[in-house]
């Protein structure tokens, strides 16, 4: 945003009063924004009439005005940076952490070996109480919660699954059993997050969360795993590519939710 400005001529940024107002924010959250930008030696600030907050290295020019700083908003990344999901990709979450700069962590929770229930059994494509694996792991971005995720895997077809590291899961089916993800059916909806998943989560008893509920086939469509996710709300971000079926060579239309 700053360097943006700059190239614009601006020199001086609104004050603190037009920039709560610009972005909705309480004036803490302004002045935190602030501090960091002048910690990183992107802008300057001074007191008195001939104060304000000023793009380093331009103290003294051009001042912004409201319209200015509202074109700028959606640069600004406070209060907190969200992790963009797609649902146009089938993509493991450090892999998707990783590409979007945040510092990937997995912790499994518990791993174990269960009975496959009639739910679990048709989404796998198994008979009723074949051995599964059931995986309960806790995902972080940039070293804070963003997601809970319970996966089921028929043990028949994934022999010794227990026995490896189970951080990544769709890396190692691809490294030790030759299995890739081609695709997956999801379905999103928004629900209160139980006590102890909040607990995990690091967020209040019935939050709401995104609850994903994804079967993921491989490249002969055969069910490789079933899972229900449950992502911060104030964490993430949904992104869809949409495109026309009458204009299949035009660019695709970007959404965010």
């Amino acid at each position: 945003m700053v360097e943006e400005l700059s190239a614009r001529g601006v020199r001086k940024l609104a004050s603190e009063r037009e920039l709560t107002l610009t972005f909705d924010a309480s004036r803490t959250t302004i002045r935190r924004a602030l501090a960091e930008l002048e910690s990183q030696g992107l802008i300057t600030r001074g007191l008195g009439r001939s104060g304000g907050s000023f793009i380093a290295g331009t103290e003294g020019g051009k001042e912004t005005n409201g319209l200015t700083s509202r074109i700028s908003a959606p640069s600004l990344d406070y209060p907190e940076r969200k992790v963009s999901r797609s649902l146009n990709t089938v993509t493991g979450i450090p892999q998707m952490l990783q590409e979007q700069g945040f510092k990937d962590g997995t912790k499994v929770i518990s791993a174990s070996m269960d009975l496959a229930s009639k739910g679990i059994a048709e989404d796998l494509q198994i008979p009723v109480g074949d051995p599964i694996v059931t995986l309960l792991r806790l995902r972080f971005a940039d070293e804070k919660p963003l997601s809970l995720e319970r996966m089921h895997l028929s043990l028949a077809r994934f022999p010794d699954l227990l026995e490896q590291r189970l951080d990544a899961v769709y890396g190692l089916l691809g490294s030790k059993y030759g299995v890739t993800i081609s695709r997956a059916d999801e379905t999103i909806e928004a629900g209160p997050v139980p006590r102890a998943s909040a607990y995990f989560l690091d967020i209040p008893v019935y939050t709401s969360a995104l609850i994903v509920t994804r079967i993921a086939y491989d490249d002969q469509d055969r069910p490789v795993e079933t899972s229900v996710d449950l992502f911060r709300m104030d964490r993430t971000r949904l992104t869809v590519s949409s495109l026309n079926p009458r204009e299949r060579g035009s660019t695709s239309l970007r959404q965010n939710f």
